[in-house]
């Protein structure tokens, strides 16, 4: 993003990781749903062992469907994040876990709950055992002892004050965490970065690189979190040069501040920046080019589905690369000049002859029968294409699509994770697999245009009827 020249296409889906498509609420709802569960799964260990697990076996006599339980639970929890909440489980499932097996192959069964300082002592132990055979894990412990101040004051978990006031286990968390080292930060943002993202909001090529690049801006004159943004009530402008764009939103590293004075808090961001002129009425015209509405209330998050966005772009080309049901056709069209409705094995093995050649009396798929059509299939099968040197290609084995990696690199240039979906193949290829648009730009056979491919649909049929 930071380069020379500003590139053409969209550059900002690789810059914003993928999130699920789900509405902020509903996405919320589900996390805490999921939370409820994971902890009353772990209270169940010893219900008398907490505050609120004697109150969930209560709830569980009056309702044994668990509607009344969760409800009580989820009161517990009152306004803290799910996803603190999840994360919580998570480190005490840890816990749980370990003590069983330690136990277990002692041949005893001792429940973990309630906790006690001998226990922990010996999970920390195991816990610097593994940090020196993985190099991870250094913050495992004091992130251990945040959990038990959680459980501590929002399940009353027994046992807890006993953990927090432990001197070894204070000290033995400081030691670990110092021995992690300096925190290795990421290069700082600098004056050029900024008036590059200036740039592309002002004269990019694509009005999704714009709409991304001024809520980049938007966060750093505002000093807010990405996150701050994924959900507004609403936006005030106050135009002219001591103007500002004044984002309300609640939820905020600060919301807890918020809620006590049951209002939005505001983010506030300048009208004019580290350039001349009013970049803001840049942004909000990006905005509307893109068919949203930036005083719509409430607005939801500041950026949408970035999928919306691309069906918004007023570019012909634009849109059909961000079509995968395009890049099928594209690629499949491309390969021996018409479309094989056999799969990829079938062919390789030589069940399916594809004649290539527009001259051919006959065009249509057809078995291969006979050492005719053999050696035919053969001469078909001449095609090689060769890995260049420093990159590798793989194949997604569920879409049997092409994708482009560099060496020591572990993923592809697309931007998807390596993964047991990938696999390698070898330096010399002999079959055309599709290939993805992002990894291979300039494939041969690319359709450009929508009139490309109905031409090329149009000459494939041709070929077929006669």
């Amino acid at each position: 993003m930071f380069g020379s020249d500003i590139q053409p296409g969209v550059c900002y889906v690789h810059a914003v990781s993928d999130m699920k498509d789900l509405d902020y609420f509903e996405d919320k709802r589900l996390k805490l749903e999921l939370a409820c569960g994971k902890w009353m799964n772990l209270l169940s260990c010893s219900w008398d062992a907490s505050i609120i697990g004697m109150q969930l076996c209560r709830d569980l006599r009056v309702d044994p469907s668990g509607k009344e339980a969760t409800e009580s639970l989820r009161a517990c929890f009152g306004t803290k994040s799910p996803s603190t909440v999840l994360k919580r489980a998570a480190t005490m499932k840890k816990f749980v876990t370990w003590h069983y097996e330690e136990f277990e192959s002692r041949g005893v069964f001792v429940s973990p709950f309630p906790l006690t300082e001998q226990d922990v002592w010996a999970v920390f132990l195991h816990l610097r055992d593994e940090r020196v055979r993985t190099s991870k894990g250094f913050t495992t412990p004091a992130t251990f002892l945040e959990t038990v101040r959680f459980c501590k004051f929002t399940v009353g978990l027994q046992g807890c004050d006993a953990i927090l006031q432990s001197g070894r286990l204070l000290g033995f968390a400081a030691i670990e965490r110092r021995e992690k080292g300096p925190t290795k930060q990421a290069p700082i943002l600098e004056l050029v970065h900024l008036r590059r993202l200036h740039e592309i909001l002002a004269i990019g090529s694509d009005p999704v690189d714009q709409l991304g690049a001024g809520a980049m801006l938007v966060c750093i004159y505002a000093r807010a979190r990405w996150s701050d943004l994924r959900y507004v009530h609403r936006v005030e402008l106050e135009k002219g040069r001591n103007g500002a764009m004044v984002i309300y939103t609640q939820e905020h590293k600060t919301s807890a501040v918020g809620l006590r004075r049951e209002q939005y808090l505001p983010l506030v961001v300048p009208w004019e920046g580290v350039i001349s002129g009013d970049w803001i009425s840049l942004f909000t015209q990006v905005y509307e080019r893109l068919g949203l509405e930036l005083h719509k209330v409430p607005l939801g998050p500041l950026i949408p589905v970035i999928e919306q966005a691309i069906e918004l772009v007023a570019d012909e080309e634009d849109r059909l690369s961000a079509k995968e049901e395009m890049e099928e056709v594209q690629n499949y069209a491309s390969f021996a000049g018409d479309l094989s409705l056999f799969g990829e094995e079938a062919v390789s093995k030589g069940y399916v002859q594809i004649e290539s050649s527009s001259e051919s009396e006959d065009t249509s798929d057809s078995v291969s029968s006979s050492n005719d059509d053999q050696e035919r299939w053969r001469e078909a099968d001449a095609y090689q294409e060769l890995v260049p040197e420093g990159e590798t290609f793989h194949k997604h084995t569920k879409t049997s699509r092409l994708h482009r990696v560099k060496d020591n690199k572990s993923s592809t240039e697309c931007g998807k994770k390596l993964s047991e979906n990938f696999r390698e193949l070898g330096r010399v290829l002999t079959f055309r697999f599709p290939k993805c648009l992002i990894c291979f730009p300039q494939a041969e056979g690319r359709f450009r245009t929508r009139e490309q491919v109905v031409a090329r649909l149009d000459e494939a049929l041709k070929r077929a009827r006669h």
